[in-house]
């Protein structure tokens, strides 16, 4: 049978398209052997398929360059070294069978053919997959559109602190009317509000946008681009722009210009530029201003700026500290500081276990450096070279976060099968014990002179049916309460270390080490009993069973007593599962074999991970 592609969308979106013909793919995964043929239905004549592509996949080593080029949380991490690489090993036009193997990639190229007519509107066809299992139907749209975009200047000049306007004609080259929005990232100092116009169907609008300098942004020419989209989002286009940010004026009466400028390179960030720092955990930023002209200069103020970057977006400007100085003189050194900072965001949703990301944030920060000389006259304000501060989650936390989401999704699945309700229970369980371990880093703790003992396996049956799947379960939830248990003993460990108790602090340290060889030891056991559990399961519930209907009953119906109390479920659980059961978590696919595994791949990733 085919397996859509992880990274592909379960349908064909051509978008706007001017009239000619365009071409858009979809792929899909083999996971057994199978003859494929396609065809589509409806569309007219406008759709079709333009061929049917088989490749084998290989794997090859990233060069240490090409690392270097990875976003920061997967540079560090052998997973992610690897390239994928495909080779096309057969081609067929639809109708002639294509021959697939286990394993390899069927991609369907398929290509719309556009007219421009005014009654049109937009169009719609279904790709028919034929030889592998059952029929696999693939939506497809597309509408005849296109918007363009005059600017009667590719440079923009704008004073700090000021607007500039710029009028842009937006005409209608093809398609029915539409809302065209234009915006722009509030990167660089400029910031834009997004501004909406209709255009009507072959006709032309004047769009009048208003760009914005902060008040501090660095007065330098740079390229930026402007995004315009139509149809609703179906047609996006990025129109490049250069902007010159001049310097705010200085009344004349003010003006420094007989005293020797401060200059950026005055101010130097202390570490690593950039850096990185664990999710919710505690860090702060500083440098040292350096008085390298030859007058003495008086209040000076030293203000750092923290800008957001979430995914490429600028979110905003804070001021994160600030610092005086009362007189600074030549080849003197001060310093400049912000306050303590812990940065939190949430990257799954509660209950349900749903890993949703970011699992990075940029914090980039700039030095803002005023100050005035002994007659009194100010300096031109000047801003600092950037520094950069990724904050991540830490891998343990975003593998326990995955392992959560999975044993989540088990544990719908599960619930959805009746006949191993229970296993549902041990694997939501597991899984809440995962989602709680993205807790705030161990505090030192004073009563340090104990040690604390691992919590012990739960509960599960000496014999029946589902005996072996619980255990699995069971052993996961263990794996994870040892790592909330690892939190208390690091706890004391730091307690120790403030106390100044080398003993107790290296028997802490032994209890630590001990407690992740465990956690080894038994994911270990989980790897050696997921055949079993996976041939268990098949035994009762047999491949090719339908939970799809169940589980969307148990959407409308959530948890009930009878089902808690068969499942042998805690109470304390039952808010939390009932919201798991009325989400659609584990709607899509409700494979419960392959729930084990995708349940033990980030348990086993997560006990390797561990220090």
């Amino acid at each position: 049978m085919l397996k859509l592609d992880s990274g592909e969308s379960s349908v064909i979106n051509f978008g706007a398209v001017i009239p000619g013909e365009a071409q858009k793919s979809i792929m899909f995964v083999a996971s057994s052997a199978a003859n494929v043929t396609a065809r589509i239905d409806g569309g007219g004549d406008r759709f079709r398929i333009v061929t049917v592509a088989c490749q084998a996949v290989s794997s090859r080593q990233l060069t240490p360059d090409e690392i270097d080029q990875l976003p920061p949380h997967m540079r560090n991490d052998p997973r992610y070294h690897v390239s994928i690489e495909r080779t096309v090993i057969g081609t067929s036009d639809g109708v002639t069978p294509l021959t697939v193997g286990e394993q390899q990639e069927v991609v369907f190229y398929v290509a719309f053919r556009g007219e421009d007519h005014a009654a049109e509107g937009g169009h719609s066809a279904t790709l028919v997959i034929i030889g592998a299992g059952s029929p696999i139907t693939v939506p497809m749209s597309a509408l005849v559109g296109q918007v363009k975009a005059d600017v009667p200047t590719t440079t923009v000049s704008v004073t700090q602190g000021e607007t500039a306007v710029l009028s842009v004609t937006v005409r209608s080259a093809f398609g029915p009317d539409t809302a065209v929005r234009f915006e722009m990232d509030a990167n660089t100092g400029l910031s834009m509000k997004p501004v909406v116009v209709s255009v009507p169907r072959s006709g032309q609008i004047e769009a009048s946008l208003r760009i914005e300098a902060a008040r501090f942004a660095e007065t330098i020419q740079f390229q930026k681009y402007l995004q315009m989209s139509a149809f609703d989002g179906r047609q996006v286009t990025f129109l490049p722009l250069s902007f010159h940010i001049h310097p705010a004026p200085i009344p004349p009466e003010q003006s420094p210009a007989h005293i020797q400028p401060i200059k950026p390179d005055w101010w130097q960030w202390r570490g690593e530029n950039p850096r990185n720092r664990p999710w919710k955990e505690e860090y702060s930023v500083s440098g040292t201003f350096t008085n390298k002209g030859g007058f003495n200069i008086q209040d000076l103020a030293i203000t750092i700026f923290e800008t957001t970057e979430d995914m490429g977006s600028i979110m905003g400007e804070a001021n994160q500290g600030s610092t005086e100085h009362g007189l600074v003189m030549p080849s003197r050194e001060v310093t400049g500081a912000t306050g303590s900072l812990k940065k939190e965001w949430q990257w799954f949703i509660p209950v349900v276990w749903v890993v949703k990301g970011p699992i990075y944030k940029d914090f980039r920060y700039k030095a803002l450096i005023s100050a005035k000389d002994v007659n009194g006259n100010p300096y031109p304000p000047v801003t600092s070279a950037e520094l950069r501060v990724t904050v991540i989650v830490s891998t343990p936390k975003y593998l326990a976060g995955q392992f959560a989401m999975k044993a989540a999704i088990a544990a719908a699945v599960f619930a959805a099968s009746i006949i191993m309700a229970a296993v549902g229970a041990a694997a939501y369980a597991a899984a809440s014990v995962a989602g709680a371990i993205a807790l705030d880093p161990p505090e030192p703790d004073p009563n340090f002179q104990g040690r604390i003992l691992l919590p012990p396996l739960g509960e599960v049956p000496a014999s029946g049916p589902n005996r072996n799947v619980i255990r699995l379960y069971r052993l996961s939830e263990r794996i994870m309460r040892i790592e909330l248990t690892k939190s208390l003993i690091e706890g004391r460990r730091l307690g120790a270390l403030a106390a100044g108790d080398a003993q107790w602090a290296e028997n802490h340290k032994q209890d630590l080490a001990a407690a992740t060889a465990l956690q080894r030891s038994l994911a270990n056991e989980v790897r050696g009993l997921e055949p079993q559990a996976k041939q268990d399961i098949m035994a009762l519930v047999p491949p090719g069973t339908e939970l799809r209907h169940a589980r969307e009953q148990l959407i409308n119906s959530g948890l009930t007593t009878e089902l808690a109390e068969q499942m042998q479920l805690p109470e304390e659980h039952w808010s939390g599962f009932d919201a798991l059961l009325r989400s659609d978590l584990a709607l899509a696919d409700t494979d419960i074999v392959g729930t084990v595994g995708a349940t033990v791949a980030p348990l086993a990733e997560f006990a390797d991970s561990l220090a």
